[in-house]
């Protein structure tokens, strides 16, 4: 993992060696957003920065449901996994599921 500084936004990211970000750090101040619950701030976040994660279109559509074994019709997507709460600050952690593609004999 290495770190890049993006002038345009201002953030930091941590890229992995093959140049996907994996994580975004708001250097001059935070992310902002309407939601009013952690889920809808993930969702909003998530949204907004689906290019720079290269993250499926169709990804989110169920990012707030639990995981189950029935997947929509995207080939890629996130479901709620945990939540944890430690005084103010909340913790949301997404799993991703992929469709099963093709089908050889």
């Amino acid at each position: 993992m290495h770190e890049f500084f993006n002038q345009s936004d201002q953030t930091l990211e941590v890229r992995d060696p093959s140049g996907v970000v994996r994580g975004i750090i708001y250097q001059n101040q935070p992310f902002r957003s309407d939601g009013h619950t952690p889920q809808e701030v993930a969702l909003d976040f998530l949204t907004t920065q689906a290019a720079k994660f290269r993250l499926p279109e169709g990804s989110l559509v169920r990012l707030n449901e639990p995981p189950n074994n029935q997947l929509s019709d995207a080939s890629v997507e996130f479901r709620l996994s945990e939540e944890k709460t430690v005084m103010d600050l909340t913790t949301l952690g997404y799993v991703g599921f992929a469709q099963k593609v093709g089908g050889g004999h």
